[in-house]
């Protein structure tokens, strides 16, 4: 067993759970995906797509509207690394919709309040993430909430809303 959440889960398919096709589509429709930050060929939900070997978080420009289920782990600097880089790129009149867990006492959570334009609590259940291993939807430890940046500088302190989980 592995330490984080008291998991079964293997170490090298913990960052690899792929957004259900049913949220992803509902949100695709919304946003216009474009790209998928933080992918690899087993879980990517866009065309474009870019992967631990060509880091969204090294990179300079991302799509124009962007998918982002960042990994849940301390991977690559954890979720504030990648909400800061969500919102350099949202400086440069890029959206980025990201799928997170909701920890409302974090510091990324704190940062996000700051920067985002909105934040969209998923109610009414929870995230059946899939897994890359057996491909079937596994339910979450934890509630989710999307962070999300509409390719505009926010002004004040981002929008509450919520959303309920489709299954």
């Amino acid at each position: 067993m592995n330490p984080i959440h008291n998991t079964k889960t293997p170490r090298y398919v913990r960052d690899c759970w792929q957004t259900p096709r049913s949220l992803f589509d509902r949100l695709d429709y919304e946003f216009k995906f474009d790209c998928d930050v933080a992918a690899d060929r087993s879980n990517a939900l866009c065309e474009y797509f870019m992967t631990q070997k060509t880091s969204a978080l090294e990179r300079r420009y991302w799509g124009w509207s962007n998918f982002c289920n960042p990994p849940y782990s301390r991977h690559g600097g954890g979720k504030l690394a990648w909400i800061q880089k969500a919102n350099e790129q949202n400086h440069m009149w890029k959206s980025t919709v990201m799928l997170l867990p909701s920890d409302t006492g974090s510091k990324w959570f704190k940062y996000a309040l700051r920067h985002a334009n909105e934040i969209r609590f998923l109610v009414g259940g929870r995230v059946r993430h899939v897994n890359p291993i057996d491909g079937k939807g596994h339910s979450n430890f934890f509630p989710s909430l999307l962070v999300i940046f509409r390719g505009w500088p926010n002004a004040c302190q981002a929008a509450i809303s919520f959303m309920e989980v489709v299954r």
